[in-house]
């Protein structure tokens, strides 16, 4: 399968004409959407949409790495990672 990038506005245009909406709704409800899975991550919970998957955040421990312009070795530090996890149902539209 060869990977194309789908646009934020694409994506709102395929949105649209499915939902039967405008342009404008559309883009106004997919950024609260988006809104409302990022702050509720931040607060270390989980977001699971059914059939499609599940947003959530991890913590990555702090490691040893180097600087790929001077080779330097550096501390990388410790963070908190987003996540999504695709669902039983969306990996399978994927098999067909």
């Amino acid at each position: 399968m060869e990977s194309v990038k789908v646009k934020k506005s694409e994506f709102v245009s395929a949105m649209a004409k499915n939902a039967g909406l405008s342009k404008k709704d559309t883009r106004k409800e997919l950024d609260a959407l988006i809104k409302i899975i990022m702050e509720t991550v931040k607060e270390g919970e989980k977001v699971l949409l059914m059939n499609f998957g599940t947003f959530d955040c991890y913590y990555r421990q702090g490691r040893p790495g180097s600087n790929p312009r001077t080779g330097e070795p550096i501390d990388v530090a410790a963070c908190y990672s987003p996540r999504f996890r695709a669902g039983r149902a969306f990996k399978r539209a994927l098999k067909e």
